[in-house]
């Protein structure tokens, strides 16, 4: 009986394993923003600590590390925001380089004539530089962002706790 048991032990590890890394990358949404502000509680325990030790209570050291990772957050939106904002304001300008381009290239391959390649070449650059495809990178860009604000928003909420 303990022979058949201990055969079972690394079957049991793996499935383990395999078990907890399911978890671990079903949770990651969860658990990244609970790391980060696992870490940034170690980093902020020396100010919490001074408060105390200047004879504060412990939520004013709280509150200020609070407000010193709000501030941070803060600061990273002002330069996400300015670097939308820019590329937003010299749109126009990109997209007259990127027609221009894209009509000096029409040219260079139309004059390689009705080749199979320079005609493959011709529809390969059009669907590069397609609408649809500034849209979806834009997109996906956006969602970042947005993605970004609600890890900050749990990272503020679980350093609170």
């Amino acid at each position: 009986m303990t022979q058949q048991s201990g055969n079972l032990g690394l079957p049991l590890l793996v499935l383990s394993v395999i078990a907890v890394a399911a978890v671990l990358y079903v949770l990651d949404s969860i658990l990244i923003p609970f790391v980060v502000a696992s870490f940034l509680s170690i980093l902020f325990k020396p100010v919490v600590d001074k408060t105390r030790r200047f004879g504060g209570p412990t939520w004013l050291g709280l509150i200020i590390v609070l407000i010193l990772n709000g501030l941070a957050i803060y600061g990273v939106s002002l330069i996400i925001s300015y670097g939308v904002e820019s590329a937003i304001l010299k749109a126009p300008e990109y997209s007259m380089k990127l027609d221009r381009l894209v009509r000096e290239a029409e040219v260079a391959l139309g004059r390689l004539g009705d080749s199979v390649i320079g005609a493959a070449a011709l529809v390969e650059l059009k669907n590069a530089v397609s609408p649809e495809k500034v849209i979806g990178m834009l997109t996906s860009w956006l969602g970042s962002v947005l993605s970004f604000a609600t890890g900050a928003a749990l990272v503020l909420l679980f350093l609170i706790f």
